[in-house]
Formats: structure tokens, C-alpha cells, sequence
């Protein structure tokens, strides 16, 4: 398999692993290729960032988890490895619901953290489709195991009529409405779980569930940025939900790459 930006280094202090995880409950088929499209289409694009003007050099890529049997304990039980061996952690998805057995492993390292969710969708449903684990109720789940008041979600557009708004619920901005929680960022551990649908379909389609009126790759990128201001607190990230099937164009590959390439850098000891 092929490394992202085909470099591993092996006493890197951020792992890069990806999890071509899909439930059985999705609208279009596709986020299990997501990783291997996305380290296919960084070998065509830069390690310097113009923007951090750094680069991407320390980073061990373990390739993806193995999920034929058992998914979510395979998940749960290779982010604790990570988490056991004092690495920071980027995990490339998949669909969303990746992103609940990672917070079981967190929570098995960390007694008090904050989960930061940028996403399109609040993901709050009690049940979907009659099946209480997938994209649509993954935070809700994941509310149930870590209290409602640890997550905040950012750029937000849609949601069922059952989802109830909450005070850590952010609509439409993400950069602006991030910056407001900046002292608690400053004194608490936290993860990051970004959906790439948070991004306008006409920027970005390749996503299972496009949603308009989305924020531009300016503006992840600013928050990507703002995060790094407090590197020391994040424990990790997740990417999710690039679909290649959805919209086929390498392009969008490239755009999920330079993503990751960026936040690879912002979370890198130098």
C-alpha cells in the first residue's frame, strides 16, 4: 500500500492511519475507498505548505486497519495502541461512524476531554433507518458516553426535527464561531472529527451527503490554523466521509489530501 506523500518516518510523534470503515446504513456507497484515493493522490502534490511554510516530515503512516472481523473493536484497539505510545493521531475515514469507537479508546486514556465536530449534519438522531450506530446518530451515541456538554459541533446546516439544539451547536461559520471557545481550548484536551461535507458542495462534491451554503477551503483552513494554536491540548484528528464514487474526479482526492497535509503540519513538534 502506498504511503501518504510516500514518507513514513518510524520515531514520528503523529501516526497517520487510515479506516476504510462503511456501515451498512449510507445513502451512496464509496467512503471505504476514501483512503487509499487520498494516499494515492498525495503523491502529486507538495510536502511544503505555503500557508504554514513548513513541512509535512513527521509522520509515521501505518497504512489502514484491517476491519474484516470485529470493526469497531479493531478501531477501538489500534487508536489505543497509538494513544499507549504517547502519538498524536490523524485517522482517515471512512464514514463518520469511525469516529465513535475512536472516543471509546479516548476515553479509556483521557478522563476529562472535548470533542470538537465540524460537520454539516449534527448527527444526533436517536435511530436511523432502525439502526442505532451509523453516520446519522454517531454523536448522539457518542453524547451517551461522554455527556453532551464535551461536544461542539461547528458549521452546521441541516438537521431532523428530532435533533435538539443545544448552546454548543454552532450554525454555518465554523472559523468565527470556534474562536469563542478559545479559553476552553487554551485548558482542556480535545479531539477533532471533521466531516468533509462541512465543505460547500460546489467547492468540494465528493461527499455521501452534499449539503449547500458550506464553508470554503479558506476557511477550514483558518480553523485548521487557529487549532494549531493549542497543539499541545489536541489529542488527534479524524477526516471523513470523502466519497470518490460520489464524484469521481481526482481533483477532490487532492483537495482531502492537502487537508491532511495541513493538519499533519500543525500538530508536528516542528
Amino acid at each position: 500500500m502506498k504511503k501518504f506523500l510516500g514518507y513514513s518516518k518510524n520515531d514520528a510523534n503523529i501516526v497517520l492511519i487510515g479506516i476504510p470503515y462503511e456501515g451498512e446504513i449510507v445513502f451512496k456507497r464509496g467512503t471505504s475507498l476514501a483512503p487509499e484515493k487520498i494516499r494515492e493522490a498525495s503523491h502529486e502534490i507538495e510536502f511544503y505548505s505555503p500557508y504554514q511554510k513548513k513541512s509535512a516530515k513527521n509522520f509515521l503512516d501505518l497504512g489502514d486497519i484491517d476491519l474484516s472481523e470485529s470493526p469497531f473493536k479493531k478501531i477501538e484497539d489500534k487508536i489505543g495502541e497509538i494513544l499507549k505510545n504517547k502519538k498524536k493521531f490523524v485517522a482517515i475515514g471512512g464514514d463518520h461512524t469511525i469516529t465513535y469507537p475512536i472516543v471509546l479508546s479516548l476515553k479509556k486514556f483521557y478522563k476529562n476531554f472535548l470533542l470538537i465536530h465540524i460537520d454539516a449534519h449534527l448527527d444526533r438522531r436517536k435511530i436511523f433507518k432502525k439502526n442505532e450506530i451509523n453516520y446519522a446518530t454517531v454523536i448522539k451515541r457518542i453524547e451517551e458516553k461522554i455527556g453532551k456538554d464535551k461536544i461542539f459541533t461547528f458549521g452546521a446546516r441541516s438537521h431532523a426535527k428530532e435533533e435538539k439544539i443545544s448552546k454548543n451547536i454552532y450554525f454555518f461559520n465554523v472559523y468565527e464561531n470556534i474562536k469563542k471557545i478559545e479559553n476552553l481550548l487554551k485548558n482542556k484536551k480535545f479531539y477533532v472529527s471533521i466531516d468533509l461535507d462541512v465543505l460547500d458542495p460546489g467547492f468540494f462534491p465528493a461527499v455521501t451527503n452534499p449539503e449547500p451554503g458550506g464553508i470554503d477551503f479558506k476557511e477550514i483552513l483558518n480553523t485548521i490554523l487557529f487549532l494549531s494554536n493549542f497543539k499541545e491540548n489536541i489529542i488527534g484528528f479524524d477526516v471523513v466521509e470523502y466519497n470518490p464514487i460520489a464524484s469521481p474526479e481526482h481533483t477532490w482526492a487532492y483537495v482531502a489530501s492537502i487537508i491532511i497535509r495541513e493538519i499533519i503540519i500543525s500538530i508536528q513538534d516542528t
